[in-house]
């Protein structure tokens, strides 16, 4: 996925949550960094947003490529949604706490407590074979 496919710095959503950046891309969306305007606090947003189905149309709306792509984005959609409903529902150090889930943009987006530190690919690429005292 290109970078003209993901939202701008700037952008608003939810009219609570300021894009600053892009923290990471993959298979099925983009996470942002963000900040929360009213709680004036550094996010996470993840946006559901599937590379090999849909298309980003203008700034913003998220579109399935054809009507045979709608089933499968909708399908994924509310997996993604469910994901962050039981992620929510636990709280333990090792799990980044999801604060909301909402819909905006024909695509849904979950909102995370930012967490400061070492990506899980930089970390494999200092440990290639860790021992179970690493994980």
């Amino acid at each position: 996925m290109s970078d003209r496919q993901t939202l701008k710095p700037g952008v608003i959503l939810d009219n609570e949550y300021e894009i600053r950046g892009v923290l990471g891309q993959g298979g099925f969306g983009v996470t942002y960094d963000a900040h929360d305007i009213r709680l004036e606090t550094r996010r996470a947003i993840k946006e559901f947003f599937p590379h090999d189905m849909s298309r980003r149309e203008g700034d913003r709306k998220i579109a399935a490529y054809s009507g045979i792509h709608n089933d499968q984005f909708e399908w994924g959609r509310a997996r993604f949604v469910n994901e962050g409903k039981l992620i929510a529902r636990f709280s333990h150090p090792s799990i980044v706490k999801v604060i909301r889930i909402f819909d905006e943009n024909n695509t849904a987006y979950m909102v995370l407590d930012f967490v400061e530190g070492e990506t899980l690919e930089k970390w494999a690429a200092r440990n290639p074979y860790p021992s179970i005292e690493t994980v």
